[in-house]
């Protein structure tokens, strides 16, 4: 750290003697003062959080919208039925080693259409 702090020094004096200028800041960084980096930095962190405001609230509004399945004759969700003596709708199989996280994902997205299905 100290010879970057070492370096950096040297680099700016030299730049204030090239540039006859009294205030290195101005000679290396082109700002008129610090105060003007403070600015820019601010400005900079306002409008990533604006942006980030944004996303978050597009993302909501997107998430309520209605996902679930509707029948296209009628726009009514699809009644469910279980068959007498058995206990689920489907099974979704998957090797345990590389397909947990996907068949997790089909389930969650089949829950979120037909949220009264029963899934093994």
């Amino acid at each position: 750290f100290m010879y970057l702090h070492e370096q950096f020094s040297v680099a700016i004096a030299s730049a204030a003697v090239e540039t006859g200028d009294t205030d290195p800041v101005v000679s290396v960084l082109v700002f008129e003062s610090l105060e003007n980096i403070a600015v820019l930095c601010f400005a900079a962190m306002a409008v990533l959080a604006l942006g980030l405001s944004a996303l978050t609230v597009r993302s909501m509004v997107l998430r309520g919208k209605d996902e679930l399945l509707r029948l296209k004759a009628t726009k009514a969700r699809p009644q469910v039925s279980i068959a007498r003596g058995l206990k689920y709708h489907l099974f979704l199989s998957h090797i345990w080693g590389t397909g947990q996280d996907q068949v997790a994902v089909i389930k969650r997205q089949l829950l979120r259409m037909v949220p009264d299905l029963v899934i093994f």
